[in-house]
């Protein structure tokens, strides 16, 4: 662990009569505009979403055929390189880069408004092959998880928190997501319930252990453990007004592990 990673974690934990028609006319021709223009972004959104999770998807597809051709190679005793094959699915991945994580955008109705417009607002801006993909059945969440928690990262996405185990190594993950955006729907979820981590690598379900509020000095929540485990990190409370003054924590065990099959399919 780089000797700057504790305070890095602070940071994320610090996280008239005759004029009337004319006037109604003129009122619904400015409602209809500001209707076209929010539903031209919530397209917009929902698109570039979908274009990110599909790359992932590719990678992971990609990442299987590989697996196929090193078997071939080692039977054959032939070595043709996957990077070598044309089109393949990861490098245009990696040159795409396509600009969002995937979410339906119906999921942001309990944003709050600066947060909606913070996350159209890196639309337009280029991003990185995620890490993996985070999903909550529990509270309809699905979201990429990209690397840092940078104000950029977390308007986009969620992010891993440096420092801490990447997704797919043992030890103690730490993924951050903004309360008033995409782990909004943290407060609903209860122990007991089941967290899914994917990444090029394999397939993880948690089980909610623990959930706790701390200061965000109490960066101890994200110290690396013998056991896998998972740590959800948030703002608290929820609903506060200005900088939230105290952090919710998640903590989620591994309770199973499963690698990519050797033929798998796009996820939807």
């Amino acid at each position: 662990m780089r000797p700057s990673s504790r305070s890095s974690w602070s940071r994320v934990l610090d996280w008239s009569g005759t004029r009337l028609p004319h006037f109604e006319t003129v009122a619904l021709a400015v409602a209809a505009l500001v209707l076209a223009l929010y539903g031209g972004l919530r397209l917009q959104a929902r698109a570039a979403q979908g274009a990110e999770s599909r790359l992932f998807d590719e990678a992971l597809e990609s990442r299987s055929r590989d697996r196929l051709y090193e078997e071939a190679e080692r039977s054959l005793q032939e070595q043709t390189p996957s990077h070598e094959k044309e089109g393949d699915p990861v490098r245009r991945a990696e040159a795409l880069l396509a600009p969002e994580p995937p979410i339906d955008t119906r999921r942001q109705a309990e944003w709050s408004p600066q947060r909606r417009r913070a996350y159209e607002d890196t639309l337009t801006a280029g991003g990185t092959l995620p890490l993996g993909r985070l999903e909550i059945p529990s509270i309809d969440l699905s979201v990429m998880v990209l690397p840092g928690t940078d104000e950029w990262t977390l308007n986009r996405a969620v992010g891993h928190i440096d420092g801490t185990a990447l997704p797919g190594e043992g030890g103690n993950i730490g993924i951050a997501g903004h309360r008033d955006g995409f782990f909004r729907g943290l407060r609903n979820l209860q122990p007991g319930e089941r967290i899914y981590l994917t990444t090029l690598d394999g397939s993880y379900e948690y089980q909610v252990s623990d959930i706790q509020v701390v200061l965000p000095t109490q960066v101890d929540v994200l110290e690396p453990s013998e056991a896998p485990v998972l740590t959800l990190v948030t703002c608290y409370p929820f609903y506060h007004v200005g900088s939230a003054p105290r952090r919710y924590i998640i903590r989620a065990i591994l309770t199973s592990a499963t690698p990519p099959p050797q033929n798998a399919a796009a996820r939807q």
